[in-house]
């Protein structure tokens, strides 16, 4: 009794074994002619939330697949062998989102299925930027035993999944998320300088005139108003992983909306209107120099400039307010003389 007892436990343990082996992927280098430019694979991330491999058929036994260290490992390691690149270039990242191996049928009969989901990304600063995704579910009809058919299986999706985005990136190497730098070049200041119909471009050879004044005159204890603001125009051009930022800054007198009494053209106040619009060229100054202070990243410069202009934006507005309360519109003269030094100063400076 004791021997049958035992033979069945021996047996009870080769059958376990046999059911809780594990079928370590094999997989072969082969030929993908693929040269990365502009960009390299950096690294393999699996996010998978069932991190198993799933079953193959081998020799007609259902076994748990898996990889000899890792799917990472193994994989970046293949693509390392496969797939010529320069790591001076862009680093980018390859997420397996879904990565599972499958039997239908049986050990006669059967189909090795791979289900699989993977994406390329830029990730800047903690923050990603998804590239490209793909995702298939490729399978392979079987009849008896052929080996190494799910290697075959993998190694045919992950050739084309990376020559579709070779692919994709030669034509997608000037997007923003694929420059590592930012480099801004203002627009010359001789293109700035015109009078373009409503609006007049600030310019140290030009001073208003009271023609300037179209706007129709509201309800108002003052005698004269100057519609003056500042902006930019950026437009981004992306080569060889830098982005090149050429920018426009416009201090601006906007005529239909500046307006002035009957009976009020006196010198003196058209002088004050001069300071308000020469204030604002101070200030478009100094966003450009703040803007050359900042350390632009290629993913953020929108958010970036907006940030330094409504900051420098806030300082104009309560420096045009103290202008006019300090020197109450012009009419105490030794103030504004003052400020007329301080600008003139600053123009001179900035």
């Amino acid at each position: 009794m004791k021997k049958i007892l035992l033979f069945w436990a021996i047996l009870l343990t080769s059958t376990l074994r046999l059911f809780s082996a594990e079928y370590k992927l094999n997989l072969r280098p082969e030929q993908w002619n693929i040269i990365q430019k502009g960009y390299f694979l950096s690294e393999i991330r699996d996010v998978r939330t069932d991190k198993s491999i799933g079953k193959v058929m081998i020799k007609g036994n259902l076994m748990d697949a898996s990889f000899p260290a890792s799917i990472t490992e193994d994989l970046y390691q293949l693509v390392k062998s496969l797939v010529s690149f320069d790591t001076t270039s862009v680093p980018v990242v390859m997420e397996i989102q879904t990565f599972k191996l499958s039997v239908k049928g049986n050990a006669a009969k059967h189909q090795d299925i791979l289900d699989y989901s993977i994406r390329f990304i830029r990730e800047i600063d903690g923050e990603i930027f998804e590239l490209f995704k793909l995702n298939g579910k490729p399978q392979m009809n079987v009849q008896g035993s052929i080996p190494e058919v799910a290697e075959k299986n993998i190694l045919a999706a992950l050739k084309m999944s990376f020559q579709n985005f070779d692919g994709w990136m030669k034509d997608n190497l000037n997007i923003p998320p694929m420059a590592t730098s930012v480099e801004i070049k203002f627009m010359p200041n001789e293109i700035l300088k015109t009078d373009r119909g409503d609006t007049l471009i600030w310019g140290e050879d030009y001073k208003l005139i009271w023609d300037d004044f179209k706007g129709p005159v509201p309800p108002s204890d003052f005698a004269a108003e100057s519609n003056c603001m500042f902006n930019y125009k950026a437009r981004p051009e992306i080569a060889n992983s830098k982005m090149t930022l050429f920018v426009n800054f416009d201090a601006c007198f906007i005529k239909g909306s500046s307006w002035v009494k009957e009976g009020k053209l006196q010198d003196s106040l058209l002088l004050h209107e001069q300071y308000h619009f020469n204030i604002c060229e101070v200030h478009a100054r100094r966003l450009k120099s703040r803007l050359l202070q900042l350390e632009l990243k290629p993913m953020q410069v929108e958010k970036q400039i907006k940030a330094v202009f409504n900051e420098v934006w806030s300082e104009y507005v309560l420096a045009q307010n103290k202008y006019d309360e300090e020197t109450q519109h012009g009419l105490i003269t030794e103030k504004q003389n003052e400020w007329i030094r301080n600008v003139d100063y600053w123009l001179s400076t900035e």
